[in-house]
């Protein structure tokens, strides 16, 4: 995964901010559907979360991340069912709190990538850590096999990982802020 120094998020409701996002000149964008999108526009954002990727070239422009409901919602295999298209560079998965959590999206991603054509392990997987059970587990998180094979081989774990860097010595993690 290339080092990307700005991620611009916008929300999947909001047609005007998702028509500037990809111009606006960040190193990449993340489309939410998760909590900037009230649960009586969810599918509504899928829809034009979909219609974007679909209407873009999977070369031109910046990588375009889309973030879904974490793995607590109901709606979490909808989001990646909607927006598993060519030109998606990765899922961000938020709160994620466990490998289990990771694997469970990486076992859906996987059957929609072969559903659809499209390489499997091609799609980025990114975990971002936001809850204490989260934290606790990030050794676990980062650890977790699935993510180098989703970020490319040459990307180590823990820069999959997006939150407080963690070092775990005997006795559990410690934070280091960057």
């Amino acid at each position: 995964m290339a080092l990307r120094r700005s991620y611009l998020f916008a929300p999947g409701n909001n047609e005007k901010l998702l028509r500037k996002v990809l111009t606006a000149g960040a190193d990449a964008a993340v489309l939410d559907l998760e909590d900037a999108v009230p649960p009586s526009e969810k599918a509504q954002a899928r829809r034009l979360v979909a219609g974007l990727l679909e209407r873009r070239s999977s070369t031109a422009g910046i990588p375009i991340y889309v973030r879904i409901n974490g793995t607590e919602s109901g709606c979490w295999e909808e989001n990646l069912a909607a927006v598993v298209l060519p030109g998606l560079q990765g899922i961000r998965v938020p709160k994620a709190e466990s490998a289990e959590d990771v694997r469970r999206v990486e076992g859906v991603l996987a059957g929609i990538e072969v559903k659809r054509g499209l390489p499997v392990g091609g799609i980025d997987v990114v975990c971002t850590v936001e809850t204490a059970r989260g934290v606790w587990a990030a050794a676990e998180l980062a650890g977790c096999p699935i993510l180098p094979q989703r970020g490319g081989n040459s990307s180590p774990p823990w820069r999959q990982i997006r939150a407080p860097m963690f070092h775990p010595p005997s006795t559990g993690p410690t934070a280091i802020w960057g």
